[in-house]
């Protein structure tokens, strides 16, 4: 969690950050550390946490698994739903890029190759073919 924290950390910017959430702000965990970084900001960070600079970063954390757990069960409902309807579901994998690109030396799950190469085959060509067939009825 504590990439994810420095990253909103250096992200978020109190005088910008009132207006509505759109955009950007509604990925997961802006919303959420919103109240955190109004009381603690980065500019007065000193390192030291107290009880209530603790308990307002636990609370943001519940928030972030409370959304996120309520964003998958809406995705997974909305995925239910087409395949009820008829539709066929392809699953398209970018673990393989993702893990890549967070750990340039592992070859072993890319095959040697850059995370670039298997996005491009694992999802970029895979939703090429996809959209392909959908489009051509077949």
């Amino acid at each position: 969690m504590s990439g994810l924290f420095e990253q909103l950390s250096a992200y978020y910017d109190p005088i910008v950050d009132f207006r509505p959430i759109l955009g950007v702000r509604k990925t997961i965990g802006v919303e959420e550390f919103d109240r955190y970084f109004r009381v603690y900001p980065r500019e007065r960070n000193t390192g030291v946490w107290d009880l209530g600079r603790k308990a307002a970063y636990e609370e943001a954390v519940k928030g972030m698994k409370e959304r996120t757990c309520l964003i998958v069960k809406k995705q997974k409902e909305k995925i239910i739903k087409l395949i009820r309807g008829g539709w066929e579901i392809k699953k398209l994998d970018a673990m393989g890029a993702i893990m890549a690109e967070l750990n340039k030396s592992l070859t072993t799950l890319g095959e040697g190759r850059s995370s670039m190469e298997i996005l491009q085959k694992d999802v970029v060509e895979e939703s090429v073919k996809t959209v392909n067939s959908f489009l051509l009825g077949g």
